[in-house]
C-alpha cells in the first residue's frame, strides 16, 4: 500500500459496510487505533452504527487528539467567547470610552470573525492582506495574551497548535472518506501529515467534475498519488428522470411536493422519499408544520428549540430591555411574557393589560408579584459588570423565580391536560437554562475568562446565542417516514426519489460571504498551493454536489420559487439549464392545489369544500360549514337592521346635528362610537390628540375677540393698539399647558414642534383675520355679533313628533346687509351643496343660517343698526391649517356678496334663505331620513373612502372591497 493515496470510487461505497469491515481488520492487524476521517456528524453516526471499534473523527478531533496525546494544557472556546475577547480588548483601549456599548460590539464580532477566516485560509498574521495590516497589533496582542499566555484555542487555533505542537504522532493509518473537497485549514493538516509521513489514504467520489479534478490535482501536488478503484466499484448513474417545477411561494412548494409523495407512494412506504432543502432556515419549520397538517411523517426526531419556549422569550425580553427607563407601553412584551409563563388566557390578558395601561396597575397577583421582583434585579444587571457576577447575579435572580414551583404543582394536578404538556416544556427550560448558567460559570472560570468586563448588550447576546442553541428533546422520530437531508449528505439515501426545494438563483449556487473585513479580492494576494473560496470555487462545489444527485436517485424533481408577480417572477438557479432537466409546464400553486380531488385530513377537505363554493361551484356543506357560509353572506353585504325593541329604546327627539353628519359619513362607525360608545382603543401618546387641539383652537379665538364683539371691524385694530400679536401669544402659552398637561406620554422635543407648528398656524390666522376683515374696506361697518353661539332648530316628523337639532356657531358676524356665519376647523372641510349637503355629510352651515334667520325674525337677536330681521348673506368654514383659502369652503347669496368677501376666489353662490334651502334641497326630508336612520340602521354604509381612512373601528369593521369601491373615491379638498 502506498504511504499517501487517493481512491476515488462509487459515490456509494462511502462509508460502506465493506470497507469499513476491511479498515478494522486492518486495524486488527496491526494492534493500533486508524483514524476515519468523515465529512459530516450525520455520517460519523452512520459509520459508527454500521462499525463499531474504529475512531471516526473530523479533522477537528483529530487535532483535539494530537493536542491531548502531547499532554498540551489548553482550554477550547467558542467563536462566541472569542468575540467576548475581543471586547474586553477594545475595552482596554483608551480610546474605546467613544464608542456605544453596540459599537464595541460590533466592533469585536468583526475583529474576530476577521481573525477566524484568516485563520481558516490556513494563514498567519504575517499573512494579512494589506488592507487589513492596521490589525496586526491587535492580532499580535490577542494571541500573546489569550493563545501563548492563557492556551484559549478556538477551533481553528486547534489545528496550527497541534501542528505546532505535535512531536508525538500517530504511526498508524488516517483515513479520508467521503469528501470531495478541502477547505485551505484542511489542506495545511495534511500536507503536515504528508511532512510528518503519516500514511494517509484518501477515498473521493468518482464524480467528474471540474471541482474533484481539482482536488486531485491538488492532492497529487502535495504528494499523493491516484489509484484507480476497481472496476465494479464505479458510479452507475441511476438517475431516470429529472424535473423543473415552479411554485408560487414556499408554502405551495411544500403541498406541492408532499402531494406529489402521497400521490406516488400509493402502498409503498415513506422512506422511499427524500426531501433536500437548499435553504433550511426559510423552508424547515414550515416543512414540517405542513406535513403534520397533512398526516405525512417526515423521518426528524421531535424537538423543540429551547428559543421557541415562553421561558426563553420572557429571559430574552428582561436581558435586551431598557430596564427602569421604559415607559408603561414598553414594558408590555414583559407583562405579555409574564401572562405567557402562567397560561393566562388571551381575553384575561387583554383585561390586564388595559388595566395596566390605563391605571399601571396589574390586576393578576402571580404576575405582579413576579413583575416587581424584577425591578431589583434589573438595578443589578444595566451596568458594566464582569461575566462572572453577571451570571452570579442571574443565577441568584432565577433561584427566587416562584415559577418552578408553580409548574410542578401543575404538574402534579392531572386534571389540568390543557396546561400539562407546557408545563412540563416550561419546567424542562428552566432547569436546562440553570444547568447551562452552572455549567458556564464553571467553564468559564476553568478559562480564565471570569473577570472579563462586558456590557449587559455583550452579555445577553453571548448568553441567549448560548441558550438559544439548546433543543429539547419530546419524541423519536417515525419508523417510516420522509428523508430531510442537507445538500452535501444526498448520498446517504437509499430511496427511490428526491425532492430538492429552493433551487432558486442567488441560494444554488450560494452567495458566498468571507468573515468579518475580509473581502474576495484581498485572496488576489496569495499564491497557494491549494484552492481558495471564492465565488467560483463555490459555483464549482455547489455543482459537484448537484452532480451527486444522478447516483443517489431513480426520480429527482426539482423545484423553486417563481413568487406571483409574473412579470418579474424570481429565477431558477443557472444550474437548472442543464438540458437533461425535463422544465414542467404546470405549477405548484394554491389553485392547481384546489383542484386535486385528494386530501390528507380533514381540515384539508374542508378547505377545499370552501374554495370550490368560493368559486361559484354547487358544494354540499356539512352542517358548521353550512353556518359559516350564511354567516359569511350576512357580513359580506354589511347591513344591520335593528328590531322594533331596539328602535324604540334607541329613538330620541333631542339630537345634535354634527351627529347627523357622523351618521351621514357612515352609520356603523356612528353606532361604534354614540350607541355602543366603543371607547377608543389605548395606545401609546405618540402625537396630540386632533379632538383637544380643536377644544383649544376654539377657547383662543373665543378669548381673543371676546372684548371686540359689536365692533366694527373698521375700529379693531385701533382697538387692540398693534398689541394683538401679543395678546394672541399669552392666550395660546395660557391654552398650551392644558394640551401638555393632557399628553404626558408625548416627548418634549414632539411637543416643543407641535407648539410651535400651531404658534405658526395662529399668526396665519392672525393675518388673515387682518386682511380679509379688519382691513377690507368692503366689510368696515362689519362686526362678530356673536361667539360660541348654542342654536337649535324643531323639524316637524311624519310621526307627528317633533325633532330638535342642537348646534353650536362658532362665529356669527352682521351688518347692515345681513349675517355671516362661520366655522372653525383644524383642518380644510369642504361645503359642497351639490354632492355633500344633498347626502347630509354637511349639514351644520344651511341648518345653523337656518336657525339664525329664526332668531332674527322672531326678535330674539336683537340688533338696533338694522329695522329688518337680518337675513343670511354667506358663510362657510376657516381652515387652521390654510386661514387664507376660501375656494371651495364658503357659500355666498349672490355675486355681490361673493365680491365683497371673496373676489380672489371662485366660491359657491347659491340661494341661502331659509325658504329656498329647504324646498331646493329637501332638507326636511334628508333630516328625518338620517334621523329615522340613527335609531335604526348601523350597516356598513361609507359615504366616501375618506370616511374609512383614519377610522379607528377597521379591526371591526365588516367592509369589503365591493363595499368600499361604492363608496367612492376620496374627495381632495
Amino acid at each position: 500500500m502506498n504511504v499517501h493515496q487517493i481512491i476515488t470510487s462509487s459515490i456509494h461505497q462511502t462509508a460502506s459496510s465493506e470497507r469499513l469491515t476491511y479498515w478494522f481488520d486492518f486495524q486488527r492487524n496491526i494492534d493500533d487505533k486508524i483514524h476515519y476521517i468523515l465529512p459530516s456528524q450525520k455520517w460519523l453516526q452512520t459509520a459508527r452504527n454500521r462499525q463499531p471499534g474504529i475512531t471516526f473523527q473530523t479533522f477537528d478531533d483529530l487535532a483535539t487528539h494530537l493536542l491531548v496525546k502531547n499532554n498540551v494544557n489548553y482550554q477550547s472556546i467558542t467563536d462566541d467567547e472569542r468575540v467576548l475577547l475581543f471586547q474586553q480588548l477594545i475595552l482596554q483601549n483608551h480610546d474605546s470610552i467613544l464608542l456605544s456599548d453596540n459599537e464595541r460590539r460590533l466592533k469585536a464580532k468583526a475583529f474576530s470573525d476577521t481573525y477566524g477566516q484568516l485563520k481558516r485560509l490556513g494563514l498567519t498574521i504575517n499573512d494579512l492582506p494589506t488592507t487589513l495590516l492596521p490589525l496586526k497589533d491587535l492580532f499580535t496582542h490577542y494571541e500573546e495574551l489569550y493563545i501563548n499566555k492563557h492556551h484559549l484555542f478556538d477551533s481553528e487555533t486547534q489545528i496550527f497548535q497541534s501542528i505546532i505542537h505535535a512531536s508525538t504522532l500517530p504511526s498508524t493509518h488516517v483515513v479520508i472518506d467521503g469528501f470531495v473537497d478541502f477547505s485551505p485549514l484542511q489542506y495545511v493538516f495534511i500536507k503536515f501529515l504528508i511532512e510528518k509521513q503519516i500514511p494517509m489514504t484518501i477515498y473521493m467520489p468518482d464524480l467528474d467534475t471540474n471541482l474533484t479534478q481539482q482536488t486531485i490535482h491538488t492532492l497529487e501536488n502535495l504528494g499523493f498519488i491516484l489509484q484507480s478503484g476497481m472496476e465494479k466499484d464505479k458510479s452507475i448513474q441511476k438517475v431516470l428522470s429529472k424535473s423543473l417545477i415552479a411554485a408560487m411561494s414556499i408554502e405551495e412548494e411544500i403541498h406541492g411536493v408532499l402531494d406529489q409523495v402521497t400521490l406516488e407512494k400509493g402502498e409503498g412506504r415513506y422512506d422511499q422519499y427524500g426531501i433536500i432543502l437548499c435553504n433550511e432556515a426559510n423552508y424547515l419549520e414550515e416543512l414540517v408544520r405542513i406535513s403534520k397538517l397533512k398526516n405525512i411523517p417526515v423521518k426528524k426526531p421531535k424537538k423543540l428549540s429551547v428559543d421557541q419556549t415562553n421561558f426563553y422569550q420572557f429571559l430574552r425580553t428582561l436581558l435586551t430591555r431598557e430596564g427602569a427607563q421604559a415607559s408603561k407601553w414598553d414594558q408590555v412584551p414583559l407583562l405579555d411574557q409574564l401572562s405567557g409563563l402562567y397560561f393566562i388566557s388571551n381575553e384575561e390578558f387583554s383585561e390586564i393589560k388595559f388595566k395596566f395601561l390605563k391605571d399601571g396597575e396589574i390586576e393578576a397577583s402571580n404576575v405582579s408579584k413576579l413583575f416587581s421582583e424584577l425591578k431589583s434585579f434589573e438595578e443589578v444587571l444595566y451596568s458594566h459588570r464582569k461575566i462572572g457576577e453577571y451570571l452570579v447575579e442571574l443565577q441568584t435572580f432565577l433561584a427566587t423565580l416562584p415559577l418552578k414551583s408553580y409548574y410542578q404543582e401543575l404538574l402534579k394536578d392531572r386534571t389540568l391536560i390543557q396546561n400539562h404538556y407546557q408545563a412540563a416544556i416550561e419546567f424542562r427550560t428552566i432547569l436546562l437554562i440553570e444547568e447551562m448558567i452552572e455549567s458556564q460559570k464553571t467553564e468559564i472560570e476553568g478559562k480564565g475568562l471570569l473577570d472579563l468586563e462586558l456590557s449587559v448588550l455583550g452579555f445577553s447576546e453571548w448568553l441567549l446565542k448560548l441558550i438559544g442553541k439548546k433543543e429539547l428533546f419530546i419524541e423519536r422520530g417515525p419508523s417510516d417516514g420522509i428523508t430531510i437531508l442537507p445538500l452535501q449528505d444526498a448520498s446517504l439515501f437509499s430511496g427511490k426519489s428526491l425532492f430538492v426545494l429552493g433551487v432558486n438563483e442567488g441560494i444554488i449556487p450560494r452567495k458566498i460571504s468571507l468573515g468579518g473585513y475580509f473581502q474576495e479580492e484581498y485572496l488576489k494576494e496569495y499564491e497557494l498551493p491549494f484552492p481558495l473560496p471564492t465565488s467560483s470555487y463555490f459555483m464549482k462545489k455547489d455543482e459537484t454536489l448537484l452532480k451527486q444527485l444522478d447516483y443517489v436517485s431513480e426520480k429527482v424533481s426539482f423545484s423553486y420559487v417563481k413568487g406571483m408577480n409574473h412579470h418579474q417572477p424570481d429565477l431558477p438557479s443557472i444550474f437548472m439549464l442543464d438540458s437533461t432537466i425535463n422544465h414542467v409546464n404546470w405549477d405548484y400553486s394554491y389553485m392547481n392545489r384546489m383542484a386535486k380531488d385528494s386530501f390528507e385530513s380533514e381540515k384539508e377537505y374542508e378547505e377545499k369544500l370552501v374554495y370550490h363554493l368560493g368559486a361559484g361551484f354547487q358544494v354540499d356543506l356539512p352542517g358548521h360549514l353550512m353556518h359559516l357560509k350564511v354567516n359569511v353572506e350576512t357580513l359580506k353585504k354589511g347591513e344591520e337592521a335593528l328590531s322594533d325593541k331596539w328602535k324604540d329604546a334607541l329613538k330620541q327627539f333631542e339630537l345634535a346635528i354634527t351627529k347627523l353628519e357622523r351618521y351621514a359619513e357612515c352609520s356603523f362607525k356612528y353606532a361604534m362610537e354614540h350607541v355602543l360608545k366603543i371607547p377608543e382603543p389605548l395606545k401609546e401618546q405618540n402625537r396630540l390628540d386632533h379632538r383637544l387641539l380643536g377644544t383649544m383652537i376654539h377657547k383662543i379665538i373665543e378669548r381673543f375677540y371676546k372684548d371686540v364683539r359689536h365692533i366694527e371691524f373698521e375700529r379693531v385694530q385701533h382697538f387692540f393698539e398693534g398689541d394683538e400679536d401679543r395678546i394672541l401669544q399669552e392666550i395660546f402659552e395660557e391654552e398650551w399647558l392644558s394640551i401638555q398637561q393632557s399628553h404626558p406620554e408625548v416627548p418634549q422635543k414632539q411637543l416643543n414642534r407641535e407648539k410651535e407648528d400651531w404658534n405658526y398656524k395662529l399668526r396665519k390666522w392672525l393675518a388673515a383675520e387682518k386682511i380679509r376683515f379688519w382691513a377690507n374696506p368692503e366689510l368696515k361697518s362689519m362686526r362678530i355679533f356673536r361667539l360660541e353661539e348654542s342654536v337649535e332648530l324643531n323639524f316637524p316628523l311624519a310621526t307627528g313628533d317633533v325633532l330638535t337639532l342642537r348646534g353650536k356657531i362658532d362665529r356669527l358676524d352682521i351688518d347692515e346687509h345681513g349675517f355671516v356665519i362661520y366655522d372653525y376647523k383644524t383642518s380644510p372641510k369642504r361645503l359642497d351643496f351639490t354632492t355633500e349637503v344633498p347626502k347630509g355629510l354637511t349639514l351644520q352651515i344651511p341648518l345653523y343660517m337656518i336657525a339664525v334667520e329664526k332668531e332674527f325674525a322672531h326678535g330674539r337677536y336683537k340688533d338696533s343698526s338694522s329695522v329688518k330681521p337680518l337675513q343670511p348673506i354667506g358663510g362657510g368654514y376657516i381652515s387652521m391649517k390654510e386661514p387664507h383659502v376660501r375656494k371651495k369652503n364658503t357659500v355666498w347669496k349672490d355675486k355681490d356678496q361673493k365680491v365683497r368677501f371673496e373676489p380672489r376666489f371662485q366660491t359657491h353662490i347659491e340661494s341661502i334663505d331659509a325658504v329656498t334651502l329647504k324646498q331646493n334641497y329637501k332638507l326636511d326630508e334628508i333630516v328625518e331620513q338620517l334621523w329615522e336612520g340613527v335609531h335604526s340602521d348601523f350597516s356598513v354604509r361609507p359615504a366616501s373612502q375618506t370616511a374609512c381612512k383614519y377610522c379607528l373601528y377597521k379591526v371591526t369593521c365588516r367592509i369589503s372591497t365591493e363595499l368600499l369601491d361604492e363608496a367612492g373615491e376620496t374627495h381632495e379638498f
